[in-house]
């Protein structure tokens, strides 16, 4: 299961139960590294691991980043940036393309280690046209 908020969670179902693991902490591939350089730093202060690439605070981060090369300022909410691009606001888009992409790429290394036949998330994109 992957979960998608202000980070990312996952867990792992095995015959019903979540399987946890030694210590309890089993499955934790929002803290798997998918790159370097993330827009933000994850809960546990990494910026290459797939939580500080593709979760809502790294597509609002990536979005204020594009407006501040053009001395935008503020604070905006995930919530907030969906409804920019649905506006039609080129930069919001961008920053929503980027972040479903490393989405993407964590989804696909998760699916290759155990050939998910399930995935729940919150679909951010939907009817972006994007």
């Amino acid at each position: 299961m992957v979960f998608i908020t202000s980070g990312i969670g996952t867990g792992v179902v095995f015959d019903g139960q979540i399987y946890r693991g030694k210590g309890g902490v089993a499955g934790e591939f929002g803290h798997m590294t998918i790159g370097s350089n993330a827009p933000i730093e994850c809960a546990a202060g990494s910026k290459d691991c797939w939580e500080a690439f593709a979760s809502e605070r790294a597509a609002v981060a990536r979005y204020m980043n594009l407006l501040e090369k053009q001395n935008g300022t503020g604070k905006i909410t995930f919530s907030q940036l969906i409804d920019i691009a649905l506006q039609g606001d080129e930069k919001a888009k961008i920053a929503l393309k980027e972040t479903a992409y490393s989405y993407e790429s964590g989804y696909l290394t998760s699916y290759k280690v155990f050939h998910l036949k399930l995935l729940l998330y919150r679909e951010i994109l939907s009817g972006l046209g994007i």
